[in-house]
């Protein structure tokens, strides 16, 4: 199974959805692997203090995905500022995603989850990854601008001939006293239907302070209401998956 973590708009928690959504299946006993796809490498950062040998522009250019491990269950495909040309190159190249695809498929035997980490932008990085996943799922602030930004995703899935579009939305840094809140939530269930996760994620501090210590919420504080939500997310993912199959 491949996953993208996929939203036009930054700062909605994609990266840390990735990281956390991997470690909690690896908890799970699911073989995992992070592939981060922004050149800003907020994902490879939160496991490496040195910029890699290789990155994932390699599976671009040369058909070949780096792999570290992270522990017995987990691997990272790492980023780096690599992948900002990455685009420029592709453009004039004929059948410019099959390297790409071709790197996944060298290694989508060695595990039953890749997290694809995507960049908040329409590039061929994305598309290419669009165009190769099984299941998107996007995180949605509640907000006027995420709601909007979601039209962006759907427009990207159709020119990455994804025509099943968005797989699952959940709405991230939620709070539920907030009336502008309340009111997202019932536009995006009304304007998406089940597409919605009944899963929200509670709006925490403790996910900005873990991100100082290169922890996910569930290690830095596995009580907390972020990572009860999250360990709900990724159950209700798995679910859905299990309801699809």
């Amino acid at each position: 199974m491949i996953l993208a973590i996929y939203t036009r708009k930054g700062g909605t928690g994609k990266t840390t959805t990735a990281i956390t959504l991997g470690n909690i299946l690896a908890n799970n006993g699911l073989r995992t692997l992070l592939v981060d796809l922004d050149s800003q490498a907020n994902a490879t950062s939160h496991f490496l203090t040195t910029p890699p040998a290789l990155d994932t522009s390699a599976a671009f250019l040369q058909g070949d995905m780096p792999i570290i491990p992270i522990d017995l269950l987990r691997g990272l495909a790492p980023a780096s500022l690599n992948l900002a040309g990455v685009d420029y190159a592709l453009v004039s190249r004929p059948n410019r995603f099959e390297p790409f695809q071709k790197s996944l498929k060298k290694v989508q035997s060695e595990y039953d989850m890749i997290i694809m980490d995507l960049p908040p932008a329409m590039n061929q990085v994305s598309t290419a990854a669009l165009a190769s996943c099984d299941y998107l799922l996007s995180p949605v602030l509640p907000d006027v601008d995420s709601l909007s930004g979601l039209a962006l995703v759907e427009k990207a899935c159709t020119l990455a001939g994804k025509t099943d579009g968005l797989d699952g939305i959940f709405l991230n840094m939620f709070s539920p006293r907030r009336t502008m809140d309340k009111a997202v939530e019932s536009a995006l269930r009304n304007g998406y239907g089940d597409k919605v996760y009944a899963t929200t994620v509670r709006q925490c501090n403790k996910v900005r302070e873990s991100h100082r210590f290169q922890k996910t919420v569930l290690e830095y504080a596995p009580r907390s209401a972020a990572a009860e939500d999250y360990i709900r997310l990724a159950n209700e993912f798995l679910t859905r998956l299990s309801q699809n199959l």
